[in-house]
């Protein structure tokens, strides 16, 4: 009896060593893994500009005091001609760009399209003159609307040139050939501004532009070369090109209608 006891014992102890249990409930919640991927904001202003970043399609800036679209697109772009995308994407302004606001920068070059010149009626002296292919003095913007700022009038007698009128962006071109002798930015007056020399000691200025000219001081120009684009900067009411000629750099002025008209070219008043 004893026997079978202890057989039946050891049966029961053999049965229960081999049982499998169930899961537990931590094995039964354990699963996968999930892989988690960090996406890198976008760079800061303060964050330096490289070559591959340059030609990407779109970045941003704050923008300071003085920016301008011409200033952004030369130290954002390299190439002043992108001013024309930064200001479409943007569309403040060139006066009213707001400090500490958040700029889109689209570095495309949009080229201008070409001033078109009015056919003169028939017996009648055209308002303006056309660039003539190989002429030696042209007009500095192919055409435009002389307003009511001509030389030294009644009204403006300290005014040392004359206005003309241009939709923003307009192509202005050297009026003979000669060499860059400046180019500057004044707040208060001229804006961003060119000057250049030409022979038999006369100078030429340029003023209001949209930006710096593409030029450097000592570029070589010929009659219709670009050297900027109408703006507004500087004192300014309205988008159009201030011109003067000079007998000297820095003064000396002449009227430029007068001169112009004796070297074929009239540009109104």
């Amino acid at each position: 009896m004893k026997r079978a006891l202890s057989i039946a014992a050891a049966f029961l102890m053999l049965l229960f060593t081999f049982t499998p249990q169930a899961p537990t409930r931590q094995a039964e919640a354990a699963g996968p893994l999930e892989h988690v991927t960090e996406v890198n904001d976008v760079p800061s202003r303060h964050t330096p500009i490289t070559r591959a970043e340059r030609a990407s399609e779109m970045r941003y800036l704050m923008t300071a005091a003085g920016d301008t679209y011409g200033a952004m697109a030369i130290t954002r772009c390299g190439n002043f001609n992108a001013w024309h995308a930064i200001q479409q994407a943007n569309g403040w302004p060139e006066r009213r760009i707001p400090v500490g606001a958040r700029a889109v920068i689209v570095c495309t070059i949009i080229k201008a399209p070409p001033a078109t010149t009015p056919a003169p009626k028939p017996k009648a002296k055209p308002a303006t003159a056309p660039i003539v292919s190989g002429a030696a003095w042209v007009h500095p913007l192919a055409s435009g609307k002389v307003g009511n700022s001509c030389y030294r009038t009644s009204r403006r007698p300290g005014h040392n040139g004359v206005d003309i009128a241009q939709p923003k962006g307009t192509p202005i071109r050297a009026v003979s050939a000669g060499t860059v002798s400046r180019k500057a930015y004044q707040s208060g007056g001229a804006g961003y501004h060119v000057t250049i020399k030409h022979a038999g000691g006369i100078w030429t200025r340029y003023h209001h532009m949209t930006g710096h000219s593409p030029l450097n001081v000592g570029a070589a120009v010929q009659p219709g070369t670009i050297i900027g684009y109408v703006g507004i900067t500087g004192n300014a009411t309205g988008y159009h090109l201030h011109f003067e000629v000079m007998r000297t750099s820095t003064g000396s002025n002449v009227n430029p209608a007068a001169f112009m008209r004796q070297h074929g070219v009239n540009i109104g008043c």
